[in-house]
């Protein structure tokens, strides 16, 4: 099988619409505007920023329609929990819901939870509002399975090396780094330079920091290794920068345990003296925290989290003191990475129990326009449009968002969603391997040793993928 859409049926154009500025305000309907006056559709999210972008947008819609959209806010764990059981009670409760992530839209499509959007783009589709081939491309690829459209990506959400530029361009931090490595400061190309930066930065409380004396011990970087996704996903960026592989995808055997495997295992072990002690118990919301209060020097992190987050203009560390670089790798990436992380777009999907599917479809559709994104781009800030002539657009007003449109077009730079870390059909089995990982690297972070906690998640994954390379 390959991962690409079917350009022959599929080719839905890159053309912008012109919906006019008043898209997320308020006042009439337009003239022209579909009538489904007296229907309801539900929609099941996360509270983020694209997400309620996204629930503002279609709430106004809906109303301009003369039909209700009606939103509920659940945590992460809730959110599977919820879908997943409401599907299995044949409960038609839901008609738009937010995956949380490509491995979930995998798992919900696999599962029957979720619709092929193929049939409803062939029938509602509109050319101009979709604009599959104006995607970012990784968010194009994401959702393209077969001659499948598996799912309809909302916000673009790459990682970017953040840095704080106010440290890196004091003058005597650069000359101490170069006295003691030899090189200039600057955000790191490969993972040495990173190693070197946060052991650099590293302080103890009284030590001088840019001229300063601190109060509190200052960390070289701060990463979210919290159980479950978080460290999960931390390990996809490892999986990337050092071009391993979870599983061979011709085989469906685990590659956990390679020399490139344990090499990147090794190196986030290496970081523990330069992280703050809580990190363990870190999702990335409490990283992020930590970086804008001032706790670090680094973080990598979602470009447009960290952007929404100092943006805010609460946060002790402001938006000009912070700089966005690509992400760093091995120097000697055996596929051929000059920079790379994962990448996480925002896709929503289509309940297969909704009763509404034309609805669902068209609001959902409605917010992949070009002016739209462009819109809740303005209005939240942090929200990523995937279109990318808006995001384009969106970068001359928004210099730092100059960074997500050269992380597309460079070609040495790869930014890797889960759907390419974990290729079909191992991704189905997503869950199984990232409990399994999950496990072993917090017990490797909490001091046990790295080959028999590897050993022990690789027969994990081995058995949860076997029953899907069966066929």
């Amino acid at each position: 099988m390959t991962n690409t859409l079917d350009r022959r049926e599929f080719l839905l154009g890159t053309g912008m619409l012109a919906l006019g500025s008043g898209l997320l305000g308020t006042g009439p309907a337009r003239a022209g505007a579909p009538d489904f006056s007296g229907r309801t559709v539900r929609m099941i999210t996360q509270r983020s920023v694209h997400q309620n972008a996204l629930s503002d947008a279609l709430r106004i819609t809906a109303e301009k329609w003369g039909a209700k959209l009606e939103v509920r806010q659940v945590t992460a764990s809730e959110l599977e929990k919820k879908v997943v059981l409401d599907h299995v009670a044949n409960s038609a409760t839901w008609d738009i819901m937010y995956t949380g992530g490509v491995q979930r839209m995998y798992e919900w499509y696999g599962g029957k939870i979720s619709a092929d959007m193929t049939p409803l783009i062939k029938q509602y589709g509109d050319p101009k509002l979709l604009g599959l081939e104006d995607l970012d491309p990784n968010a194009r690829k994401a959702v393209t399975f077969d001659d499948k459209v598996l799912g309809l990506p909302i916000a673009t959400s790459n990682q970017a090396m953040c840095y704080r530029k106010d440290l890196f361009e004091d003058a005597s931090e650069k000359a101490a780094f170069k006295s003691k490595y030899g090189y200039d400061l600057a955000p790191p190309d490969t993972m040495k330079q990173f190693h070197d930066i946060c052991e650099f930065f590293t302080r103890k409380k009284g030590d001088t920091l840019a001229g300063k004396t601190l109060t509190e011990n200052f960390y070289g970087t701060v990463m979210p290794n919290k159980k479950g996704v978080y460290i999960f996903h931390n390990y996809e960026n490892l999986v990337v920068a050092f071009g391993s592989d979870i599983y061979d995808p011709k085989t469906g055997k685990s590659a956990i345990r390679s020399e490139r495997g344990l090499e990147a295992v090794r190196f986030l072990r290496s970081l523990i003296p330069f992280l703050p002690p809580g990190h363990i118990n870190m999702a990335n919301a409490e990283s992020t925290a930590t970086f804008v209060s001032g706790g670090a020097a680094t973080t990598l992190e979602y470009f447009d989290r960290m952007l929404g987050t100092v943006s805010a203009g609460d946060t002790k560390v402001q938006r000009d003191q912070v700089g966005y670089a690509l992400p760093p790798v091995a120097e000697d990436n055996p596929k051929g990475y000059k920079h790379g992380a994962r990448s996480g777009p925002a896709v929503m999907v289509i309940s297969s129990l909704s009763k509404d599917k034309e609805l669902a479809f068209k609001l959902l559709q409605s917010a992949m326009g070009a002016e739209t994104q462009l819109e809740m781009a303005k209005k939240y800030p942090g929200y990523m449009p995937t279109r990318e002539t808006a995001l384009r657009e969106f970068a001359q007003s928004t210099p730092e968002v100059d960074y997500l449109v050269r992380a597309a077009a460079d070609r040495d730079t790869a930014m890797l969603t889960d759907a390419s870390i974990m290729p079909y059909p191992g991704i189905l089995r997503s869950n199984q391997i990232s409990e399994a990982l999950g496990d072993a690297l917090q017990s490797i972070l909490g001091g046990a040793d790295i080959d028999p906690e590897l050993q022990r998640a690789e027969g994990k994954i081995n058995a949860a993928l076997a029953d899907v390379y069966k066929s």
